[in-house]
């Protein structure tokens, strides 16, 4: 039989474990046969003499393995079956085994791909905006079975995006689900705001999952637009928005039982300014089993937190159920985060967060400290114009428009206003020419023009 080429990064010793009799070309036959040579690094790509190992049984000649091209072979083998698995440290193979078939002076191939195995697992690529991208990644063992991932990413319009893909039996990210394959998606480049489409292909893996969660960097959610189609997932993620361009990425495990009493798909904490307050809202898309959650509340770690909220009692709602607590203790200019705590009838919890929020101090208003007209805009004009004057506090001021004949055409009285007017004045039924404006109060006077062109 020949096997094809294998490339190795460092030296070692190679094994194909050839299981079945295995007859030598003395007639003598053996049972599993191990043959053994050293590799030459890096891989060989041309004739060399022949390498040897004897095997170790008093009845064996030498066998001879050599090298023809880059293939090498095991000779005299008689007809039959025989499975071949090759061995390298630091490596696995894809196929683990194969079965080959030794009939008269034919033999079947064996394609073996070896893999490194610290790159096992991973992939990436640049991806351009607005495109579908596979993204194939090397294969992983897993249980003693190869997994065979890859991701299509579907960009929205824009620039690139750098990708780089890790894939593992153990999820990253604490209390996650009961993880079968764990996908760990990192995205350089400007992600804030956008939504990215995902399709994972888990080829190899079993039993072949039933549900999906991903961490969004504070709590394990459903991701949206979930469809299976196996050995595929397809689902979207929104990247939160944030100030330009922002990296983005998150962990997406896969597993065929959802151990989870309790699936989240929100979590948020969000100030209100003018109730000084902070509302933790938080929504379910399935409960089951469930005791009650509680709110944390810290200025630091989860380990100075206190319980802020006592037992709030689960709804144990199949579907979609949204809570709310208000935070009414929190105090103006402090900046705050906040952890959920679920808890459920076998004593099991689980806990979200933190989500920070700060009540930002309510800005005390301020009055002009002097009246004063400002001009308008446009100026010329037709038939709207803008004009734009503050009144200072404890006084009043009038606001006179007259026409070229110093006949009145609009006279209003305005009272002070925190920022100040902006007046529109509407000449619609005026005919066109130059008007002027006046703002007078008890400490001030002052005129401007402006043109009206119809």
């Amino acid at each position: 039989m020949t096997l094809p080429p294998v490339v190795f990064g460092s030296a070692g010793t190679l094994t194909y474990d050839v299981s079945g009799t295995v007859t030598l070309y003395t007639g003598g036959a053996l049972e599993g046969v191990l043959i053994t040579y050293e590799p030459v690094v890096p891989p060989l790509k041309s004739p060399v003499s022949p390498l040897s190992k004897k095997v170790s049984r008093s009845n064996s000649r030498d066998i001879i393995l050599t090298d023809e091209n880059g293939f090498y072979t095991i000779p005299d083998l008689e007809n039959g079956t025989y499975t071949v698995t090759p061995s390298f440290t630091g490596y696995f193979f894809n196929p683990i085994s194969a079965e080959v078939t030794v009939s008269d002076d034919d033999v079947t191939d064996v394609d073996f791909t070896a893999i490194d195995e610290t790159t096992g697992g991973t992939g990436g690529s640049t991806v351009p905006g607005g495109a579908t991208t596979p993204i194939p990644v090397e294969p992983i063992i897993i249980g003693g079975t190869i997994i065979e991932p890859e991701v299509v990413i579907t960009t929205p319009t824009g620039g690139s995006v750098d990708v780089e893909i890790s894939v593992a039996a153990t999820p990253t990210n604490p209390g996650a689900p009961n993880t079968d394959l764990s996908f760990n998606l990192n995205l350089t480049g400007d992600t804030a705001g956008l939504t990215f489409s995902f399709e994972l292909d888990y080829t190899g893996l079993s039993p072949v999952p039933q549900y999906i969660y991903w961490w969004d960097g504070s709590t394990w959610i459903v991701p949206a637009n979930v469809v299976w189609t196996p050995p595929t997932v397809s689902f979207d993620i929104e990247f939160p928005p944030g100030g330009g361009a922002r990296d983005g990425g998150g962990e997406v495990v896969l597993g065929d039982d959802d151990p989870l009493p309790v699936t989240l798909s929100s979590f948020t904490a969000t100030p209100n300014v003018e109730n000084q307050n902070i509302s933790i809202d938080w929504t379910t898309q399935s409960e089951s089993n469930m005791r009650g959650y509680h709110v944390y509340r810290s200025q630091g770690s989860f380990t100075q937190a206190q319980d802020i909220s006592g037992l709030i009692a689960a709804q144990n709602n199949p579907f979609e159920y949204n809570y709310n607590y208000i935070d009414t203790e929190a105090e103006i200019e402090i900046n705050y985060n906040y952890w959920l705590h679920s808890y459920d009838y076998d004593n099991s919890m689980m806990t979200w967060g933190p989500m920070s929020a700060m009540i930002e101090e309510i800005p005390v208003p301020v009055l002009p400290d002097a009246t004063v007209l400002k001009g308008n805009h446009p100026n010329p004009f037709n038939p709207t114009t803008i004009i734009s004057f503050d009144v200072k506090a404890n006084e009043e001021a009038q606001l006179i428009i007259y026409n070229m004949k110093g006949q009145i055409v609009e006279k209003e009285t305005f009272l002070p206003k925190v920022n100040g007017y902006e007046y529109i004045w509407n000449a619609d039924n005026l005919s066109s020419g130059v008007y002027f404006y006046k703002l007078q109060s008890n400490s001030y006077r002052k005129i401007k023009k402006m043109l009206l062109i119809k």
